[in-house]
């Protein structure tokens, strides 16, 4: 049967009734019944079309906003920094790549990130921009102008070990020692025929117009038969020092320290048993960017290997003489092979009788383990923060694997925590600036982060590899990161907030044996074992993405060369462009002279400002140069 339905009868009520009587399903799909020509009681809103959610920036999408900024305020006055200068433009540039900055640079607070993006700005590429003359000031703008040492001031006056204890140390003056050699040591440049002798503590100026550059730079000759250990370089008011420190080849040993090396990073030596002590000197040369380097004082000691030389920031006593201004007091921190962490108060005044050494019998401060045998240490210092006194702490690695932390304000006799981090030896300790969290390296070849603050031992391993030599370890603060090695010929870097990432900075063809970080700007030196100097930019690196990483550059500035037929040395200070990164590039396996590779790297960093660094090979001969 059938039923006949009207048009009239078609009514949006009907149409609804109708929907809800069962319908029989034959072919067993189902069916769904639409409302047609209704108002449903509830309006639906029409459906959005898709879009892509917009992500947070990544790594190139805060350089592009960090170029931005800098664009905008290219005009303003770099140094100081004001708060004038931060405008809302600004603000809320940085506000969007905040938690980014945070991570990978260690702060985020619109101060530091307007520093750090003028940093950038100066050094845009893998290459150090030309100085810029500030006419309103009448001065030559170079790098940052911040010296660590301006927020310490009271470490000695608030610490009761170091203040009762300055009286401690003896200095008697002797007649020196009367050794004359008559070994030279011989450096040419690009002309080969052109041969340049340097005897024992000789300083030469560069030549001008060298490979066609115009250098200005000075070499040291430390000596060839005696052995360079560290330096380090101690910088106030308008004088620069270079302190350093090396072994005095004795008078009854045919052999030089070359000849009789264990390992080819100098980290221990095969002393000839007959010695039963070891004679050192610790130097102190002043930089007089006009005329050279001059000897000012030399202390000797009967310590051995005098190495890993910190200085104690907040201790410098000035103070001025008849002989010359600005002199200082400092205190000098240092390992010594005679299984001890000690504390030495040394100044820069010329000695009243150059024919005579200072003779250092004894420390301020002396540190020993008791059941253990310390391997390496790393001063902890934390500045003045809420009123709260600076503290300063030492963190010593052992033989055995363990981390000991001593509070100087306290006691150094008995260590407030100790961990156990390893099975194998601590090779080398680098804490972050006002921080608790120290990077510690081992001789299997491992990279571990621990916290000193922590109860119980924290260690987190950041890195093992398979290793030719154990890794070095550094701390930058231009960004806050930990940059270490696999102990072979590649550079890793760890955001100090973001421990957890690990990437590769630089690739080598031989072995990175030493690295210059700077508390000034961003720049990092790296230094091989076939004596090769480079400069990399680690905020660039950093922020980098990991798509354009390919891309990223650094600038291979010296290089030393060995004649081992004619016993010459070639310094060749062409500057070359290379890829930071290549995963094509291998270690070498044949190597040039030991002598030339690379000891150590530093920054100068003087309150001028100025683009100094130095660095020293093996065979000790120091290079004093800088970027312009």
């Amino acid at each position: 049967m059938s039923i006949e339905v009207s048009q009239s009868d078609i009514t949006e009520d009907a149409i609804y009734q109708a929907s809800l009587i069962p319908v029989q399903n034959t072919t067993n799909t189902v069916i769904k019944r639409k409302r047609k020509n209704s108002v449903s009681k509830v309006d639906k809103k029409p459906r959005k079309t898709y879009t892509k959610k917009k992500k947070s920036p990544i790594e190139y999408d805060v350089m592009d906003l960090i170029n931005t900024a800098n664009n905008r305020h290219e005009d303003k006055i770099l140094h100081p920094l004001n708060e004038d200068e931060i405008s809302k433009d600004a603000n809320v540039t940085f506000s969007r790549m905040g938690n980014k900055v945070d991570k990978l640079l260690g702060f985020s607070d619109k101060k530091h990130l307007l520093k750090m993006s003028k940093i950038i700005s100066y050094f845009k590429s893998s290459f150090p921009c030309p100085a810029i003359f500030n006419e309103q000031k009448n001065e030559i703008n170079h790098f940052i102008k911040e010296n660590i040492q301006d927020n310490f001031h009271d470490t000695i006056s608030n610490n009761i070990l170091l203040k009762d204890s300055l009286n401690n140390q003896s200095i008697v003056e002797k007649p020196k020692r009367v050794h004359q050699s008559s070994k030279t040591q011989k450096i040419t440049f690009d002309n080969k025929s052109q041969v340049y002798e340097l005897s024992t503590n000789e300083v030469m100026k560069i030549p001008s117009n060298v490979c066609g550059l115009n250098i200005h730079g000075f070499i040291i000759n430390h000596g060839l038969e005696d052995q360079v250990m560290d330096s380090l370089w101690l910088n106030h008011k308008d004088r620069s020092f270079y302190v350093v420190s090396k072994l005095i080849k004795m008078d009854n040993d045919p052999l030089s320290f070359l000849d009789k090396l264990e390992d080819q990073k100098l980290s221990t030596f095969n002393i000839n048993s007959k010695s039963k002590q070891l004679e050192g000197h610790v130097e102190i040369w002043e930089l007089r960017k006009d005329i050279g380097l001059i000897l000012i004082k030399t202390y000797k000691h009967n310590l051995g290997i005098f190495k890993d030389m910190q200085l104690i920031h907040g201790t410098y006593e000035s103070f001025d003489n008849e002989a010359s201004k600005n002199n200082i007091r400092f205190l000098l921190s240092s390992y010594c092979t005679t299984e001890a962490v000690q504390v030495f108060q040394l100044d820069t005044s010329p000695t009243t009788n150059p024919t005579n050494d200072l003779i250092l019998n004894n420390s301020i401060l002396k540190i020993k383990l008791n059941n253990d045998i310390i391997s390496c240490y790393s001063l902890i210092q934390k500045c003045n923060q809420k009123n709260d006194h600076e503290s300063l702490k030492v963190c010593i690695g052992s033989v055995n694997g363990k981390l000991y932390l001593y509070d100087l304000n306290l006691s150094v006799e008995t260590p407030l925590k100790v961990f156990k981090v390893s099975e194998s030896m601590i090779t080398s300790i680098k804490s972050a600036l006002n921080s608790s969290t120290v990077c510690c390296t081992t001789m299997g070849g491992q990279v571990f982060i621990v916290e000193l603050s922590a109860v119980h031992s924290n260690a987190n391993l950041l890195s093992k590899t398979i290793w030719v030599s154990p890794p070095i370890v550094e701390y930058i603060d231009h960004p806050k990161a930990f940059l270490f090695t696999d102990g072979t010929n590649s550079l890793f870097y760890s955001p100090l907030n973001m421990l957890d990432l690990k990437s590769i900075c630089a690739t080598r063809q031989s072995r990175i044996s030493c690295l210059g970080i700077s508390q000034q700007h961003a720049f990092a030196l790296m230094g091989t074992l076939s004596g090769e100097v480079s400069i990399e930019n680690m905020s660039m690196r950093i922020l980098v993405s990991r798509k354009n990483f390919k891309f990223s550059e650094l600038v291979k500035l010296f290089e030393w060369n060995y004649d081992e037929v004619k016993k010459i040395y070639q310094l060749d200070p062409t500057r070359k462009i290379e890829r930071a990164h290549d995963g094509a590039v291998k270690l070498e396996t044949g190597l040039k002279y030991q002598g030339c590779g690379i000891m150590n790297t530093r920054w100068i960093e003087c309150n001028s400002g100025e683009r100094y660094f130095s660095f020293m090979n093996n065979a000790g001969l120091s290079v004093v140069t800088k970027i312009d």
